[in-house]
């Protein structure tokens, strides 16, 4: 559970996936919220949402059809609303399980955002199913996994 003044995005992504397999992300509609005293949440204003083809935004890269450790691509490329995520491929042969099942071959992803430059997300994408996990705001320096943890 959130604590009181915490910080919570909430994110619609919009994907598609191009003729040699990659899935660009081509916008999102984000909400932050803080947790109030009540435990109710309050909104605040949304920032970072954003349609490539508007405002001189462009897709970014969310998946590679054919990842391999040490890629890096931008993820989202809207300057004009501050998106301008990146990622890197840290690693293509983690394993886990999940609400999905079981996967193999599961490349971990760090992402970083210019909201939050200090900090990293590893995100877990299974080939046809997408993403399957997350850790959250780990430190830039934290060892590369090897294997999804739920």
């Amino acid at each position: 559970m959130a604590g009181q003044g915490q910080l919570v995005e909430l994110a619609k992504d919009y994907c598609a996936q191009d003729r040699d397999g990659h899935v660009l992300h081509r916008g999102e509609d984000v909400t932050n919220d803080r947790y109030a005293a009540e435990g109710m949440v309050a909104s605040t204003d949304p920032n970072g949402s954003w349609r490539a083809g508007l405002n001189g935004a462009l897709p970014g890269l969310q998946m590679h059809a054919d990842p391999r450790a040490g890629f890096a691509f931008q993820q989202q490329r809207a300057p004009a609303h501050k998106a301008l995520d990146m990622g890197e491929i840290m690693t293509t042969d983690g394993t886990g399980t999940g609400l999905t099942g079981s996967h193999d071959h599961v490349p971990a992803v760090s992402e970083a955002s210019t909201a939050k430059p200090d900090l990293r997300d590893i995100k877990y994408r299974s080939p046809g199913v997408g993403l399957i996990g997350e850790d959250e705001a780990v430190d830039a320096n934290r060892a590369k996994p090897q294997a999804f943890r739920p």
